[in-house]
């Protein structure tokens, strides 16, 4: 949560899930690094809850899961990764 609020602000009727230790191996980055979500966490698909509410949530916006993970504007630093999918 502490990252969504440092990052960007809250935009109004934003719903947001926080996950936290998925289980999914994330590779250590020593510096912060910015991309798309494809590029910072390849195997995104080992994080199985994050994997199964990304699913949830391309299906109810109707969009292919390809484009989700390739939105721009993640985070990663150090085992962290955070960013928000928007809604096309």
């Amino acid at each position: 949560m502490k990252y969504w609020e440092a990052s960007e602000p809250p935009v109004a009727n934003e719903s947001v899930v926080v996950l936290d230790q998925d289980g999914g191996h994330v590779e250590y980055a020593r510096d912060e690094k910015l991309g798309p979500l494809i590029d910072l966490w390849p195997k995104y698909e080992n994080g199985f809850l994050f994997a199964t509410i990304l699913a949830i949530a391309a299906e109810a916006w109707q969009v292919s899961l390809e484009n989700m993970i390739k939105q721009d504007g993640w985070h990663h630093n150090g085992s962290t990764i955070w960013g928000r999918f928007v809604r096309p």
